[in-house]
């Protein structure tokens, strides 16, 4: 399911004083006016370094600063401690406080960001401790999960699975989306409203660093591919231990891809 195109140029020097957060436009093909649309694109400089460029579509909701914000911290464009005003970030997008203030809200609700001494936004410290314990949780439920829907799906069921599986192995499909999807698929399928909920939060806070992945490594989108398919299989076969194991082993290589991508990126 193809990743967001969020940009991993290379980054140089270390962080360190007062970082900037600056905004440079320019025309780019689209479906706007004319076949052109503005394009945002932020960049991160430390001392006048810069340290990432990253193109994104000029956000214009919450989503779309929480989906940009998201991507620059994961990909380390903006390291932890780094400050985020809410008035010098709406300038930037030319946006009102409010999309900001919520975007912020949801990145500290997944753990990206936290408030500071006066409710100031600043970006959190992530460490790989943290991540294996979150994904630790995360396997483990979700081959719960696994589990439980290879007992209680339908053929109607197993039929949607495939589909979303087929989906994604078009050239152009957007991976990362219908990952999520095969994922929430299961969470249903599972008949459990509790699991599903609790699923749900886990994901929320684990879902920049999940799409990353496919960013990071080409290759772990093929590999995701092939995972899917194994637990689709055993869920077909209601071989409810057999989807629980092929879940756990599609949940701990996400975390070793993402665990390598974090070391690269401190």
């Amino acid at each position: 399911m193809r990743g967001r195109d969020h940009g991993t140029g290379p980054i140089a020097g270390r962080a360190a004083a007062r970082q900037e957060i600056e905004t440079g436009h320019g025309l780019s093909g689209g479906d706007g006016i004319g076949g052109e649309c503005l394009a945002t694109c932020i960049q991160v400089r430390t001392s006048g370094i810069q340290l990432m460029e990253m193109p994104m579509s000029a956000p214009r909701s919450a989503d779309q600063i929480h989906a940009t914000l998201s991507a620059q911290i994961v990909a380390g464009g903006l390291r932890p401690g780094d400050a985020l005003a809410e008035t010098a970030l709406a300038g930037q997008f030319g946006l009102s406080r409010t999309p900001v203030r919520e975007a912020l809200q949801r990145l500290a609700a997944e753990g990206l960001v936290e408030r500071g001494p006066r409710r100031a936004f600043a970006v959190r410290r992530m460490s790989s401790e943290a991540l294996r314990h979150l994904f630790e949780a995360l396997a483990e439920l979700e081959a719960l999960c696994a589990g439980m829907a290879a007992l209680r799906m339908t053929p109607a069921d197993h039929a949607m699975l495939a589909g979303v599986l087929e989906r994604a192995d078009a050239p152009d499909a957007d991976y990362a989306g219908l990952n999520m999807r095969f994922h929430q698929i299961l969470r249903q399928g599972a008949g459990n409203d509790v699991l599903a909920a609790v699923l749900e939060d886990l994901n929320r806070r684990s879902l920049p660093w999940r799409n990353a992945q496919f960013e990071a490594r080409a290759e772990r989108v093929g590999a995701s591919r092939a995972e899917h398919r194994a637990i689709l299989a055993a869920i077909t076969a209601r071989d409810a231990d057999g989807a629980a194991g092929a879940m756990r082993a599609h949940m701990g290589a996400a975390l070793g891809v993402i665990l390598e991508m974090l070391a690269a990126r401190d």
